[in-house]
């Protein structure tokens, strides 16, 4: 059988294919995010520059674009409506919280002054007391001088004594009293604590409530001061995000020659005319013209889309990848622990445990897919790339698979504990 060093070390070398994969995936995803940068930008310029000559001059863009956008202003109309109608909604909810808070604050203030006043008044009564207590103290005092004089003390030892036991007790219940002013300002200085720290809690809220209204206040004022701009915008860019590039109004006046290799990555694209389907590079310069532009845009359309989707996948690798190594980090920790009560008391036997086969063939699964894992590459498309390790982890590292990795050992660990120790 194995050893806790060996459980170690199981878990140090998964970890470390782990961390590999991280590494190397991180990598790529730069390099993805390089290229959709770049179309992001050329994107946002070639929409930017179509927008501001769409609404200069129509006459200028192909009749099929003033039809399509005629047909989306109405439910660009709507959503717009739907949204002014949320943000209104959010914001009187915003003005009723507000008004709750600020009489939250008013009671709230009432209440420290109120307990403030209750606990003096207290305190006071406490303080008079004491005041009658001393007074009558300094009186037996008195009369004990008095008769303590000359041979009064022999005289008068029975009486003193008397004196004496009643002017103790008047001291023991001043004792209490005093003890009583402290326990009401201990009081009081707790209540505080506690109220103080929910006025600032009170106060925070309702300061950020001040700072949501005023950001509620001030976009609707913006939306419906900007309405038909706002609502027209929207609407030619659903024309322009509908565009693919090859769409018949727009390739009869083409003549634009496909390249066969991208000089940048080196992909083949056979069917892109302007921009490299994996990388985003420009294949010939910028189209100055109306229709020109409106080709390259619903090309970028593509490209921006697929690269974003290939992305998407990735980052959810990463995020997979990492969970997974969290969790192996934190049971190790367990297991370095484990050992460490080994190491450190003698009484105690080494520990006989093996990895449960389940586990060791869930660390397989790891090593493999590290190993298919490349960096050598430029002309890898995010989709290509990520569409063979989706499979992967849809099949082998399922919540389940992943759930029951860590519980094999965990069972295994608890199991050998309590047969050897």
């Amino acid at each position: 059988m194995g050893t806790l060093a060996d459980m170690v070390s199981f878990l140090d070398d998964t970890s470390a294919i782990l961390d590999d994969i991280g590494r190397k995936v991180g990598k790529i995803q730069e390099y993805f995010n390089v290229n959709f940068n770049n179309v992001t930008a050329v994107r946002t310029d070639e929409i930017s520059l179509l927008q501001e000559s769409f609404f200069r001059d129509r006459n200028g863009f192909p009749s099929e674009v003033s039809r399509l956008f005629e047909k989306e202003f109405p439910p660009q109309e709507k959503i717009f409506i739907g949204e002014l109608a949320a943000l209104k909604t959010k914001r009187d909810g915003l003005k009723e919280e507000l008004k709750k808070k600020d009489s939250e604050r008013i009671r709230h203030i009432e209440k420290l002054v109120k307990d403030n006043t209750s606990l003096d008044t207290r305190e006071e009564k406490l303080k008079k007391k004491i005041e009658e207590l001393s007074a009558s103290i300094e009186a037996y005092n008195r009369q004990i001088d008095e008769l303590n004089t000359g041979f009064g003390f022999i005289i008068n030892i029975l009486r003193m004594r008397k004196i004496q036991r009643d002017k103790d007790a008047l001291m023991a219940k001043r004792t209490d009293l005093v003890e009583a002013i402290e326990s009401v300002r201990k009081e009081w200085q707790k209540d505080y604590a506690v109220m103080n720290k929910e006025n600032e809690g009170i106060g925070d809220r309702w300061s950020d409530l001040q700072t949501e209204l005023s950001l509620a206040e001030e976009k609707l004022a913006y939306l419906e001061s900007n309405r038909e701009e706002l609502i027209n915008k929207a609407a030619f860019l659903g024309v322009l995000n509908s565009l693919r590039g090859h769409e018949d109004f727009l390739i009869a006046q083409d003549n634009t020659e496909k390249p066969k290799k991208c000089r940048r990555c080196k992909s083949d694209n056979t069917e892109n005319r302007f921009f490299c389907r994996y990388c985003g590079e420009r294949f010939s310069r910028d189209r100055p013209d109306i229709t020109g532009s409106l080709m390259e845009t619903g090309e970028l359309n593509d490209v921006f889309n697929s690269l974003q989707s290939g992305i998407k996948e990735t980052v959810s690798l990463i995020a997979l990848m990492k969970g997974m190594n969290d969790g192996v980090k934190q049971f190790r920790s367990s297991v370095k622990n484990v050992k460490k009560s080994q190491d450190t008391y003698s009484t105690l036997p080494k520990l006989k445990i093996n990895i449960p086969p389940g586990s060791s063939e869930f660390a397989l699964q790891i090593k493999k897919l590290n190993e298919g894992i490349k960096t050598d590459f430029i002309n890898i498309h995010p989709a290509d790339f990520s569409a063979p390790l989706k499979e992967i982890t849809e099949t082998a590292f399922t919540n389940k698979r992943i759930e029951s990795f860590f519980t094999l050992m965990g069972d295994e660990l608890n199991k050998r504990t309590k047969e050897q120790w």
